[in-house]
């Protein structure tokens, strides 16, 4: 039996400072329910979407001269286009799942929701893209947003082994959590959530409070290697 084609597929390791001057990364549980990785601790992220290659949506990014996401991917075979959808699927997922926006208006500053007008709106934005009734470029067309893909750091690249039945090569991408915006799970896919340091979740997968996947283990273990989030 031929292995299956591996979809492509970008994940997101959020990563912000406490006030104990250490650091911590998100995770949230997928549903029970799901088929593939279910009740076990992810970083948001999934497959890349037709709108993701959108090429209407490069008049909202933003990224320095220079900016080649083939070489930062380290994949050459990789056109332009199709390298820089990971990092557009990255943003979306980010926000579809975790209520994160990395988007900035067009004075150049990161979004920080208003407490009382811009959360609820963003929220409306948020439930109409995991329902498909808009997309990513729409709502940048909507609020004059730009998309700074120089602040998703390419970290790592995991393909599923071929054994497997749902197979995904995917890229894995360091963000720092924008300043004046929380975490929020969709209740759908993801379902919990929770900050932790790096070497304190292993601790939990270890004393089998919660489920972790290899490459999320492997994630972990590298990170925990780092004290500060800035090395």
């Amino acid at each position: 039996m031929q292995p299956s084609v591996p979809r492509e597929s970008a994940t997101v390791i959020l990563v912000r400072g406490n006030p104990a001057g250490s650091w911590e990364v998100f995770l949230a549980r997928r549903h029970r329910n799901s088929s593939f990785m279910a009740e076990a601790y992810v970083f948001p992220g999934g497959q890349v979407a037709h709108a993701d290659t959108d090429a209407r949506i490069n008049s909202h990014i933003s990224s320095p001269d220079g900016f080649h996401p083939p070489a930062l991917l380290q994949d050459d075979h990789l056109s332009p286009e199709t390298a820089q959808s990971f990092f557009i699927c990255a943003i979306r997922e980010t926000f579809e799942e975790a209520g994160v926006l990395v988007a900035k208006t067009s004075d150049g500053h990161f979004i920080k929701r208003d407490p009382y007008q811009d959360h609820t709106r963003y929220t409306a934005y948020r439930r109409e893209l995991n329902a498909g009734g808009t997309t990513l470029l729409n709502i940048a067309q909507k609020e004059n947003l730009l998309f700074p893909l120089e602040n998703l750091i390419p970290y790592a690249h995991w393909i599923t082994p071929e054994i497997m039945p749902k197979r995904f090569r995917t890229f894995f991408f360091l963000v720092r959590l924008p300043e004046g915006q929380t975490t929020t799970t969709d209740c759908s896919e993801l379902t919990d959530s929770l900050w932790a340091a790096p070497g304190d979740i292993l601790k939990m997968y270890y004393n089998r409070e919660i489920l972790l996947m290899p490459p999320t283990i492997k994630t972990l273990e590298e990170l925990a290697a780092y004290a500060d989030i800035d090395a």
